[in-house]
């Protein structure tokens, strides 16, 4: 049990140095949800998602019905012209998928569709404004509908997405 103990506590004292400031790619310009602005960003892309308006920059979405403009998590099926600088493409034979700061995007004839991740991804670091999460004594984290477990792949921290 105290050991058990022990791994937690050296869990936790790891995860809190693996905030998406610390990890995420330099360069990157990077809003939380819930952030707010008085003018909306200069060279905005419009994009609509189930009747909802969104300006997206830089990999950012706010909420196209201010002032005040709003940060919101990426929306599901959300379309973009380009990725946000720092995303970087995921392992795998697929169509190519990409990660930056919570989101996932899918390659759609040169265009990135905002996508649900698969179970199992893998990413190295989380976007800050998670939430933590306890279930059935283990820690996992929550951003949008994404959940993710924190595991060690050959000795080095990384976050799987698991099922809802």
């Amino acid at each position: 049990e105290q050991q058990a103990k022990d791994h937690e506590e050296f869990f936790q004292s790891v995860l809190e140095t693996s905030q998406a400031s610390l990890r995420a790619p330099r360069g990157a310009y990077y809003r939380r949800p819930g952030e707010s602005g008085s003018e909306a960003p200069a060279a905005a892309q419009q994009v609509e998602v189930d009747g909802v308006a969104y300006l997206y920059d830089q990999g950012v979405f706010w909420l196209a019905t201010g002032p005040p403009f709003i940060v919101a998590v990426a929306p599901y099926g959300a379309m973009v012209d380009k990725l946000p600088a720092g995303a970087y493409r995921l392992p795998g034979k697929e169509v190519p998928r990409y990660y930056s700061f919570g989101v996932f995007y899918q390659d759609k004839a040169g265009k990135f569709e905002v996508v649900k991740p698969a179970a199992g991804t893998l990413v190295s670091y989380l976007p800050d404004g998670y939430r933590t999460e306890q279930t059935q004594g283990k820690t996992h984290f929550a951003f949008g509908e994404t959940r993710f477990e924190p595991v060690f792949v050959q000795g080095v921290l990384v976050y799987q997405v698991i099922e809802p």
